[in-house]
């Protein structure tokens, strides 16, 4: 296996694991979180790979995509689409949104609260994976005093994606007796050491896949 160098713009309890610069012939694994698709382009990535996403589009072409949405219901309005996590977005009636942000991307609000949230994340290490419970008491389930499960954890590719390290979050949709999973938010450079996952895949093991992946890739 050819050795791996990391390059970030944060650090993760693993980073040790990598390789010096100096190394002969070493590939570049590049983890930055400034970096990569915006939400527009994230949400017609997800899709593109068989994932469902909540309807979206302009605040102002809101008849185009959500035809069904009256101007006291929520939705998600993005004023910077190359944020993640709860950053830089709104809850706002969609009658607030077209008087303040027409032009800003906008998503139907999927929660039932506006005082709570809960999410799905999937992160995926190389070949191991993690589900994780979120539960907050803002509707941002990413947001203020998070509660964090992990509620599956193995080994093995959950989808076709083929990236060294990479998370979506899922807002969980009751549905017929069933639950529908709608992919909000994809990230290539998530943090492992958080939410416990830490303790259960060791720093030189969440390196050595993230090193196997780039070097299959």
């Amino acid at each position: 296996m050819r050795p791996v160098v990391l390059r970030s713009n944060f650090t993760d309890y693993y980073d040790q694991y990598f390789d010096d610069a100096t190394a002969v012939a070493p590939l570049v694994f590049n983890r930055f979180t400034d970096q990569g698709m915006n939400r527009r382009e994230i949400l017609a990535f997800l899709e593109r790979n068989g994932f469902t996403v909540p309807r979206h589009g302009n605040v102002r072409d809101v008849d185009t995509w959500a035809p069904h949405l009256r101007d006291n219901q929520y939705v998600v309005v993005y004023l910077d689409e190359k944020s993640h996590r709860g950053e830089n977005k709104l809850l706002l009636t969609l009658g607030e949104a077209l008087n303040k942000h027409p032009d800003c991307l906008a998503a139907e609000f999927l929660g039932t609260d506006s005082h709570s949230g809960q999410a799905i994340r999937h992160v995926q290490v190389g070949s191991k994976y993690f589900r994780i419970a979120l539960a907050s008491d803002d509707w941002r389930a990413g947001g203020a005093h998070v509660k964090a499960e992990i509620i599956n954890h193995g080994n093995s590719l959950q989808t076709k994606l083929m990236y060294p390290l990479w998370a979506i979050d899922f807002v969980p949709v009751p549905h017929r007796g069933n639950q529908i999973l709608y992919a909000v938010d994809f990230s290539s450079a998530p943090r492992v050491g958080e939410y416990g996952m830490d303790a259960i895949l060791d720093a030189q093991t969440a390196a050595f896949e993230i090193k196997q992946m780039v070097n299959s890739l």
